[in-house]
């Protein structure tokens, strides 16, 4: 790959954010699904799926969404013909893997589909 690699400060702190992040996800879900409240009859009941569990996963992926548009905008035009990741999967009919290449956006509506079913599973189960 041409050009400079990623510094490895950033690639630690990439690493460390996420186990910080995916650890209090993770601990947040397990507070969240075993608080107990009094019931309507008087007793403690445990809540089953609470509806803000749902909301914080939806303003999460909400989240993610926008700080990444918010990256490719602040990003040099240089940057961003660089792509982050490079796909290495070779594409049918050859071709050095260019004739089968996906834009951005279709990338981004391929994905949309499994994430709107997510969302609506978690809504509707909740």
């Amino acid at each position: 790959m041409a050009g400079k690699g990623t510094p490895g400060y950033l690639i630690a702190l990439y690493v460390v954010g996420m186990l910080v992040t995916g650890t209090m996800n993770t601990l947040l879900q397990k507070i969240q699904f075993t608080m107990t409240s009094i019931g309507i009859n008087g007793k403690p009941e445990l809540f089953q799926k609470p509806w803000f569990a749902t909301l914080n996963m939806l303003f999460a992926m909400g989240l993610v969404g926008v700080v990444d548009k918010f990256v490719r905008m602040s990003s040099k035009q240089s940057e961003k013909e660089v792509p982050l990741m490079i796909d290495e999967a070779p594409v049918a009919g050859g071709n050095n893997g260019r004739t089968g290449e996906l834009s951005y956006r279709m990338k981004v509506l391929i994905v949309s589909v499994p994430a709107a079913f997510d969302i609506a599973a978690t809504a509707l189960c909740a």
